[in-house]
């Protein structure tokens, strides 16, 4: 009988014959060595591994997803707050320049000529002495 080679693998079948070709997720060969497989240090099944696997992979997805969900939802956040502030600074020039104009008409209506402009029109003349009473 010829010896095998030091690293050759051999195939392994199960008792009944049909071998492991129906699990893709398993190893089909194990060293010549004779080691044992086992597929978890706890005696736990390769079906539960793979669904860990498998459910890690969707909690992977589940969290891409919110993340460019929330992202998403934070930059409309952002572009509405900029455009909220550029409403407002609108509207802020504007009653700046509405607040110049009405300190320079009411400049303009307590200034000195056209007081003495009004009183001349009226024909008012400045109080006498004893014409102002002062309330005790």
């Amino acid at each position: 009988m010829p010896r095998k080679p030091k690293g050759a693998q051999r195939q392994i079948t199960s008792r009944n014959g049909f071998g492991l070709a129906g699990r893709p997720y398993r190893n089909k060969t194990f060293p010549v060595s004779g080691r044992v497989y086992s597929p978890g240090r706890t005696g736990e099944s390769l079906w539960n591994a793979h669904l860990f696997h498998k459910m890690g992979g969707v909690l992977v997805v589940v969290c891409l997803v919110l993340g460019l969900t929330a992202g998403a939802w934070m930059g409309w956040q952002i572009r509405h707050g900029l455009k909220d502030l550029s409403d407002e600074s609108v509207r802020g020039n504007a009653l700046i320049s509405e607040r110049d104009q009405l300190t320079h008409t009411r400049d303009q209506l307590a200034s000195r000529e056209r007081i003495t402009l009004e009183v001349e029109k009226y024909g008012l003349s400045a109080p006498g002495p004893g014409q102002i009473g002062r309330p005790e």
